[in-house]
């Protein structure tokens, strides 16, 4: 399949994976919006929110249908919510950043279905707080995919999640003692656990640091636009992860770079 697809010329194959990043950010939708409902994400017709009406396939084709309808039901004429074709579209440049880094490969698949999965986890937790155990299982699966990919069957596939685990259980129960209250949720623990799959040992420091700072900067916006206090981690640990592994390099001199701001 992937040497077929290294025949076609590069505007046809870019067309092809910004279409594939489409349909798969409409998977993001959905599944966003039954993993958390214990809803089958395979057997269950899916329908408008608002009347209950079965879509058909007119009625599925990721954002041109949004578009086509102008961004309503075709039955009950209700909007339909932006969430939906945005999401679509961010899975789409997710893809995109995918194959501009990988290409069309083996390691283009792994990095494009981390990006599906991490994308589903920043929804849900944006509107349940809350991070599946069924999604960091299959994060995991891919995981040790990418990790025997990149380093073979090693110890550092036991040691990086267990460290992972370990960094969390720490600040979990430091910050709990200091300030009083939860700093992170199970669910955020046992993330770092996983994310210890894809990181190798020289990333785990930069990682955490950005993590908090993309965690600063989504608080600042989260306590904004929703007048809560509190808000969720799993996002910004989510996208500092997706940086981390699809861009190491530049990722580690965004660190260092933010480092030497802050001893000056």
């Amino acid at each position: 399949m992937i040497a077929l697809l290294e025949t076609l010329p590069p505007g046809v194959l870019l067309c092809f994976v910004a279409a594939l990043g489409l349909v798969f950010g409409s998977f993001v939708t959905l599944a966003s919006a039954r993993i958390p409902q214990g809803d089958s994400i395979v057997h269950t017709r899916s329908r408008c929110p608002s009347c209950l009406h079965v879509l058909g396939f007119r009625d599925l084709l990721p954002l041109f249908s949004w578009l086509l309808q102008q961004g309503r039901c075709r039955y009950c004429k209700v909007k339909i919510h932006f969430r939906y074709p945005l999401i679509e579209l961010i899975q789409m440049v997710l893809f995109l950043s995918c194959y501009f880094v990988a290409g069309i490969s083996f390691e283009f698949i792994v990095l494009a279905l981390l990006s599906v999965m991490l994308l589903i986890l920043i929804v849900i937790d944006f509107e349940h707080k809350i991070i599946p155990d069924g999604l960091q299982i299959a994060m995991a699966i891919v995981g040790v995919v990418y990790h025997v990919m990149h380093s073979g069957i090693d110890i550092a596939l036991v040691i990086g999640p267990l460290s992972g685990f370990a960094s969390a259980m720490a600040l979990r129960l430091l910050f709990s003692w200091w300030k009083e209250q939860e700093a992170l949720g199970l669910g955020d623990v046992k993330f770092l656990a996983v994310a210890g799959l894809f990181l190798t040992p020289e990333l785990i420091i930069p990682f955490l640091l950005m993590s908090g700072v993309i965690g600063i900067a989504t608080a600042m916006v989260w306590q904004k636009v929703s007048g809560e206090k509190e808000f969720p981690f799993g996002p910004a640990l989510a996208a500092s992860l997706f940086l981390c592994v699809l861009l190491p390099e530049q990722y580690n001199e965004a660190y260092r770079q933010l480092i030497s701001w802050l001893a000056e």
